[in-house]
């Protein structure tokens, strides 16, 4: 159900109150094998379970600066592509009206470009001076947009939608490497593939990600690649994937062997300059394939990675905050590949197999969540899941030592982990093994205040407590979010630094 929106505006005070409707979701269970030798559990205690639309003129906003018309304004009004919900899950966002008055969230315009057609947009952005804004009306501009114009941070430079979601980029944008303060705002880049998001301190804010997948064998879709660049922000944007059902009606075979597709996804090497300090928050997950092979495709919303043994000491510093999802993905959702991904105050409703991946790297944490799926752990040390509920958590054991990597494709055995103020609705798993050739134990596991069941695998070292102690944990609560309260057409509530 979309939010209703009332508001008026009283002196300086503007009151917006937001009518939501019932959310439902479902809790998933994850299995967890109880098998396998490991050394005893230090234990010290007993467990412990503990319809109006945004509407506004022409020059983008009320701005003090009076705003420039330069250009024509001569809207080709597109269609909403929005299909409806799949498999019962959140369904696409449609257009989402005018944006809101410059301030907080969109700064006041230097001067105002108006432009309708593919030729003026690549002009309007080859002359674009600090502090403009570049409007697109509605309709379809079919080819990539090449940002190589710099904004200030009092004066980015905004390309923004006429109506949320109704400018329709199809070819995505391309950022060059030196470029900093470029927001885009509004567009809709449902079908493009690869946009590379590069430079400094830029801002993507209300649009929507869902790329077109590539089904040929070892095929390669993802919508963003963040590479050669630092301090972005991805926010209020819809990430989505195909469902099975939308991509059997394009495809009847589904996707073939080896194929990669996902919306955000990054791969580094020694020669590849990583994007370090990206912000991921109040972003709305939907859709995603289900039953079907993991390789076909490879696919989750949101990964970062590369070789294992370049990544575990490659700090990028990748945030996902206040997001939301309600998907019929069963397999990964999240994959972290490299050093320092956060997870915190997000609600991920998904089947028991949908997986959060801490699968190569180390120094993650997971926080104030609420996880109908399960958490997988590899390597470490510094992996930390607090204030946290979810269906699983496998510590894995591995067939790699944590810090080997001559198997780039090996799971590295967890290695100090840490466990707090959680709650598992199936199990805690510690010494996890996928197999018989896992015989490096999860190590040195630390558990403190845990609700739920706990069981043993290949472990050694392994710590239980009923309270908080070592872990240096303060206890919170996970929270609870509804899909209206993220996503495009979310209302603004700003971005916790």
């Amino acid at each position: 159900m979309r939010a209703q929106y009332v508001a008026m505006n009283v002196g300086s005070v503007f009151v917006v109150a937001l009518l939501l409707g019932a959310c439902s979701g479902r809790i998933g269970t994850q299995s967890a094998s109880d098998g396998g030798e490991g050394d005893a559990v230090v234990r010290e205690g007993d467990a412990k379970p503990s319809e109006d639309r945004w509407n506004m003129g022409e020059d983008g906003g009320s701005g003090d600066a009076e705003a420039e018309q330069d250009g024509e304004a001569t809207a080709d009004a597109g269609q909403a592509d929005g299909s409806g919900a799949a498999d019962g899950q959140t369904p696409p966002q449609g257009d989402g009206g005018a944006p809101p008055p410059a301030g907080e969230e969109l700064p006041s315009p230097v001067r105002v470009i108006n432009v309708s057609t593919a030729s003026q947009l690549a002009n309007a952005l080859a002359s674009a001076q600090p502090g403009d804004h570049i409007v697109l009306a509605d309709g379809t501009y079919p080819e990539k947009i090449k940002i190589s114009r710099s904004g200030t941070s009092t004066a980015p430079i905004v390309i923004r939608a006429k109506n949320v979601l109704a400018a329709k980029l199809p070819a995505c944008f391309e950022y060059a490497p030196d470029t900093v303060h470029v927001w885009l705002w509004g567009i809709d880049f449902k079908d493009a593939r690869n946009c590379n998001l590069r430079g400094k301190y830029h801002k993507i804010r209300r649009c929507r990600f869902w790329p077109k997948p590539d089904y040929a064998p070892d095929g390669w879709s993802a919508a963003v690649v963040p590479e050669n660049g630092s301090d972005a922000e991805i926010s209020y944007c819809e990430l989505r994937m195909h469902t099975r059902q939308e991509a059997l009606a394009e495809n009847p075979n589904l996707w073939g062997n080896n194929t990669v597709y996902g919306v955000i996804w990054a791969y580094y090497r020694a020669d590849t300059p990583p994007f370090y300090r990206l912000k991921i928050a109040r972003c709305l997950l939907t859709g995603g394939p289900s039953g079907v092979d993991y390789s076909r495709p490879n696919s989750q919303f949101i990964e970062a990675g590369g070789t294992p043994s370049y990544t575990y000491n490659l700090n990028v510093d990748w945030t996902i905050q206040d997001c939301y999802g309600d998907v019929p993905r069963d397999r990964t959702l999240l994959d972290f590949k490299a050093w320092g991904f956060k997870l915190l105050r997000s609600h991920i409703i998904s089947p028991s197999t949908g997986a959060i991946q801490l699968r190569e790297g180390r120094d993650h944490r997971i926080e104030r969540c609420r996880l109908t799926g399960f958490i997988e752990v590899c390597r470490g040390p510094g992996n930390v899941i607090a204030n946290t509920i979810t269906g699983a958590i496998n510590v894995l054991a591995g067939n790699a030592a944590y810090n080997q990597f001559s198997n780039p494709s090996a799971h590295g055995q967890a290695y100090r982990t840490v466990i707090a103020n959680t709650t598992t609705t199936s199990a805690l798993t510690v010494g996890r093994q996928y197999g018989s050739d896992f015989t490096y134990p999860a190590l040195e596991t630390l558990i403190e205040q845990h609700t739920g069941s706990v069981s043993y695998g290949l472990h050694q070292g392994t710590t239980v407590r009923p309270t908080l102690e070592a872990s240096g944990v303060m206890p919170a609560s996970p929270v609870t979010m509804t899909a209206n309260e993220v996503g495009p057409l979310a209302p603004w509530v700003g971005v916790e630094p």
